[in-house]
């Protein structure tokens, strides 16, 4: 399947709702696109440490500005393109705004997909991850309560979407966001 005009898919959801693996067996699915991950390029600049202040300071922009550019580049080339990454900077910046105008003189079409997995399973899936900076997040039952409450993440993009519930048939799933990418 190729799409014209380009597809610039961006699936979104919180911590551990299943985005990459989604999104690797979506790609499957779809001739002519190419995947960006947001984790591989964080890592690569800064590894598991998001909470010192130097990843907001220094990466956290800048690596969604590299991205989009690169999905960009990607869609002026004929090529469709996937963005995966956490929503969170759906509540830290205008990133309505921010994705209008990064795209309003490309020819494309904008599709979000929106990833979730229940409560339960996003922290089973978190501690089987094992990463640093998610410990503190399930710690105790305080701590996650404390979690799932304050980050924003959990909420719902304020854009049209498809919802994938990533604990649901896998099969299904990809024939949902195939039908929604049309």
């Amino acid at each position: 399947m190729m799409y014209t005009p380009p597809r610039l898919v961006w699936v979104m959801g919180p911590a551990c709702a299943g985005k990459r693996t989604f999104s690797k067996k979506l790609v499957r699915k779809i001739n002519n696109i190419v995947r960006l991950d947001k984790d591989i390029l964080q890592n690569a600049l800064c590894g598991d440490d998001r909470s010192s202040g130097v990843y907001d300071y220094y990466y956290r922009e800048q690596s969604y500005d590299a991205l989009w550019d690169l999905a960009i580049d990607n869609i002026n080339d004929g090529r469709s393109a996937l963005i995966h990454s956490p929503n969170i900077e759906f509540y830290r910046n205008d990133t309505i705004g921010y994705t209008k105008k990064k795209i309003q003189n490309v020819d494309v079409l904008f599709k979000l997909i929106y990833c979730i997995a229940p409560e339960e399973e996003i922290k089973r899936r978190m501690i089987l991850r094992g990463y640093h900076r998610d410990k503190s997040k399930y710690e105790t039952d305080k701590s996650w309560r404390n979690y799932v409450i304050s980050e924003p993440q959990f909420n719902q993009p304020p854009l049209p979407h498809l919802m994938i519930d990533t604990s649901k048939n896998e099969c299904d799933n990809i024939e949902l966001a195939l039908e929604f990418l049309e």
